[in-house]
């Protein structure tokens, strides 16, 4: 190809080879700003043409004009596997670690006011109804005992109960906490508490789940789409 571009255009070609060609080849970026080898009689510009199989390179074309590829060859790099794989860090990945620290602290302090609100509300319905029903269980031991007199002394008088109040939801520590967990995913309750103190919490907790879970979402499907780099 040459020598019919030196017969066409009228010029004359003089071959050689690049200095040491067996340890430099191409050539290669000197210490001294210079390029050896092959790349070396290009840039100086001792050469006009340059035969080699170069890569068809962002670098080499820097340095030279390449013509078009002769070849073109697909080539596939393997590597070891990846040891350092962090996909178990996607579902943590969403908040800082002082938002997870402020996650579970909310979760702590929100399931200690449930029950104390609860043991409140307990405290003050065995403050309040056990007058009523001693008052009303003495006027029945009265006629109980007006009526049996008559009949026969019993040995053992009957005791006074106070009625029991059937347990909420909140009233155990444990359930607290189980339930406070289940509302922060978004886990529907057994049933509402009758206090309403607790019911209106209950509300406000439910709206702080639900923009926690949103943002937690909406954070998720930004590392989905853009993973980060391994």
């Amino acid at each position: 190809m040459v020598k019919a571009l030196a017969q066409a255009l009228n010029f004359r070609v003089s071959f050689y080879q690049s200095p040491n060609p067996d340890t430099e080849k191409w050539g290669r970026f000197q210490l001294n700003g210079t390029f050896s080898g092959l790349l070396g009689e290009i840039v100086s510009g001792r050469s006009d043409f340059a035969l080699g199989d170069f890569h068809y390179t962002r670098y080499h074309l820097g340095l030279m004009d390449l013509s078009i590829p002769y070849d073109t060859e697909c080539w596939t790099f393997l590597t070891p596997e990846i040891l350092s794989d962090n996909s178990w860090k996607t579902l943590i990945l969403p908040f800082s670690p002082e938002m997870w620290i402020g996650v579970c602290v909310s979760l702590l302090a929100v399931g200690l006011i449930f029950f104390l609100l609860s043991t409140f509300y307990v405290y003050i319905h065995h403050k309040m109804t056990p007058h009523h029903t001693q008052k009303h269980f003495r006027v029945q031991n009265l006629v109980f005992w007006t009526t049996r007199v008559e009949q026969e002394a019993p040995e053992n008088p009957p005791k006074v109960t106070e009625p029991r109040r059937s347990k909420d939801i909140f009233d155990d520590f444990s359930n607290c906490i189980l339930y406070t967990y289940s509302m922060l995913l978004l886990v529907s309750l057994p049933r509402l508490p009758r206090a309403w103190a607790i019911r209106l919490l209950t509300g406000w907790y439910y709206i702080y789940c639900i923009l926690l879970v949103v943002a937690y979402k909406a954070s998720m499907t930004a590392i989905l789409a853009n993973p980060v780099a391994r």
